[in-house]
């Protein structure tokens, strides 16, 4: 957890590590958790709102053990406020900062994707992170760096905004696909293709000869972008009918041939066995003493053409237990003075943490 020249290991949370909750109920656990901050660390987050706090490893607290210290804290919908205290999760705040508006299907509203907000938080949090590392070179002072679920995902959804206070139109979910002019068709095979025509007039020209129909953009209703984007579901009608004539690899074969921007739309058991994906080395494996083969998606950041292929397995709860706190415990012992004097400070009611 740490490296020469670091200045640091990174504590995120007890059940990121795989630190059994219930072992930071015990005031002998709390003071090793405290220690982590005491010299080398980096980054502190808890799951839930005052949950820091109430096991003594607030931000204020462990900042005396050490000034260097960059402590973030993520929340649902930010430390303060009339909804400070409400439950937060990935859909809610979806909702809240209206973006699952421009995801759901009028004609079958439910929810659907990934949990995104959850993933893009975290990545606002990490360049936050890693801002307040830059300016600790030149002041030596840490920050707090504090983001909400909601604030991320308002950020995220910027385009929407923009749209709304520059032309006063509320976007929908097919607002950006209308103007982007992008598609999904179905192919003779039950495979699927996604198209980007967007605006240069190459793209729609090769597609009318990937597509055998050189007239079809000579119709008046598709003969320009404000007709495209006006007529687009016509135009998904008749594109419709003529991809149901071929099958999905063929279709691939004459939109590469004529640089059509496209790509077939995979499951996930598909989209890394593409011969891209296979060339990039996205797939990358590690083996965990218990769970056996574990793989997952490589980070995507290569420094100096070096890709980070490297894995380590997700722990098991309970996991690094003695690794983290067992590993403390010798200079928790030693240094006495300061175990006693932590030993003096109320430590509050016991709580786990959780999601």
């Amino acid at each position: 957890m740490s490296s020469p020249g670091m200045a640091g290991i990174v504590f995120i949370s007890a059940i990121t590590l795989g630190v059994a909750p219930a072992t930071l109920k015990h005031s002998s656990s709390r003071r090793r958790v405290e220690k982590l901050g005491d010299s080398k660390t980096r980054d502190s987050r808890c799951s839930s709102a005052g949950a820091a706090e109430r096991l003594n490893v607030g931000e204020e607290r462990v900042r005396k053990l050490n000034p260097r210290l960059i402590y973030c804290s993520i929340s649902g919908f930010g430390p303060t406020g009339p909804a400070a205290g409400r439950p937060a999760y990935d859909s809610v705040t979806q909702a809240a900062s209206g973006f699952l508006g421009l995801l759901i299907n009028p004609e079958n509203p439910r929810v659907v994707g990934p949990a995104l907000a959850d993933s893009i938080t975290g990545f606002y949090a990490a360049y936050g992170i890693l801002g307040a590392l830059h300016e600790r070179n030149s002041t030596g002072v840490g920050r707090k760096v504090e983001v909400s679920m909601l604030e991320a995902m308002s950020h995220f959804n910027l385009d929407a905004f923009t749209h709304y206070y520059s032309a006063g139109e509320v976007m929908g979910p097919y607002s950006r696909p209308s103007v982007s002019q992008s598609y999904v068709m179905k192919c003779a095979d039950e495979k699927w293709v996604a198209l980007h025509m967007s605006s240069p007039e190459k793209f729609w020209q090769g597609l009318a000869t990937a597509i055998e129909q050189p007239s079809l953009f000579q119709d008046p209703r598709f003969s320009d972008r404000d007709g495209r984007i006006q007529n687009q579901e016509a135009l998904i009608q008749i594109l419709g009918g003529i991809f149901a004539k071929h099958p999905g690899a063929e279709w691939c074969r004459r939109l590469d041939a004529e640089d059509v921007p496209y790509a077939p739309m995979y499951d996930t058991s598909e989209a890394l066995e593409d011969p891209q994906a296979k060339h990039l080395e996205l797939l990358v494996s590690a083996k965990h003493k218990t769970m056996g083969d574990f793989r997952t998606v490589r980070p995507p950041v290569s420094f100096d053409g070096q890709r980070s292929t490297e894995v380590v397995p997700p722990p098991v709860l309970g996991e690094h237990n003695e690794e983290v706190l067992g590993a403390l415990r010798g200079r928790v012992e030693s240094v006495r003075g300061g175990v006693e004097a932590v030993d003096r400070v109320p430590c509050g009611e016991p709580v786990i943490l959780s999601r």
